[in-house]
């Protein structure tokens, strides 16, 4: 959430992934090869992102979903 999208870019884990952040952070996802989107949540995969703390209730709800679902072996 908000700029926590930067540890992920950081770690090369968004490259051609859609992720939403931060607005001041988006510059800085295109440029690690994210693909930002303007939405209160986006979860691509097992990747879920919100970009401010408003968002908290539709960013719990995919991650509840992500662990209610099995992870490939």
């Amino acid at each position: 959430i908000c700029h926590g999208v930067q540890l992920v870019a950081a770690a090369d884990m968004v490259r051609g992934k859609r992720v939403t952040c931060y607005e001041h952070v988006r510059l800085e996802l295109e440029t690690c090869g994210g693909i930002y989107v303007a939405e209160e949540t986006v979860r691509d995969g097992r990747l879920v992102s919100s970009p401010t703390w408003r968002e908290h209730p539709a960013f719990y709800r995919e991650v509840f979903a992500c662990l209610q679902e099995a992870v490939p072996a």
